[in-house]
């Protein structure tokens, strides 16, 4: 059995992955453990997931007719990827249809079908930004009340102060399990979710 105290938690907004907010949180083990290799000393454990603010997401959402399975950044650069592929295949079409005419005619298809290469790829990159700050609800575990959602896993690491640098030490990941709650009269999988 291990010894905890208390810990503490907050959550820090737009420094996770691509800005995405990051819940915080540690415990206090009140003695080291060790179990075959691994050894954790005594003192605060730090663990790190992502945040995920679901009432503004559907409230965004909903303003502008979007669906609340992802958020508003997202579905709108995965429309854009879309037209901008469209482009980029008619494009590659007239390409084709230009090498068979004049020089000047090819040379005009190359530069506009390199200018919507570049345009794809930056709209590409976009999106995934975009997905890791406003990913599937499927890839979350949501609260009870389905206001916030946390990533599934995170990772954990503890403070080594070194004569004048702290240094964070890895431990390595952690995965957050679904909680759940079953009333006496209803014992339906619809109450599955996390604690608020």
């Amino acid at each position: 059995s291990i010894s905890i105290k208390d810990g503490g938690w907050r959550i820090v907004r737009g420094k996770g992955p691509s800005g995405a907010d990051v819940m915080r949180f540690f415990v206090e083990l009140e003695e080291k453990v060790e179990r075959s290799d691994v050894h954790i000393p005594a003192g605060r454990i730090y663990f790190a997931c992502g945040y995920y603010p679901l009432a503004s997401r559907s409230a965004a959402a909903a303003a502008v007719g979007g669906t609340n399975t992802m958020g508003l950044e997202r579905e709108t650069l995965e429309e854009e990827e879309r037209r901008a592929y469209l482009e980029l295949e008619i494009l590659k079409k007239k390409m084709a249809e230009a090498s068979e005419e004049n020089g000047l005619e090819t040379l005009r298809a190359s530069w506009a079908l390199l200018n919507k290469c570049v345009d794809h790829s930056c709209v590409e990159d976009k999106l995934e930004q975009a997905k890791l700050r406003e990913p599937e609800l499927d890839d979350l575990r949501l609260s009870e009340d389905r206001t916030v959602a946390l990533t599934r896993e995170g990772s954990l690491c503890t403070k080594v102060n070194k004569l004048i640098v702290t240094e964070y030490h890895v431990l390595g990941r952690f995965g957050i399990a679904r909680s759940v709650e079953r009333h006496r009269d209803n014992n339906d999988d619809d109450n599955k979710g996390l604690k608020p």
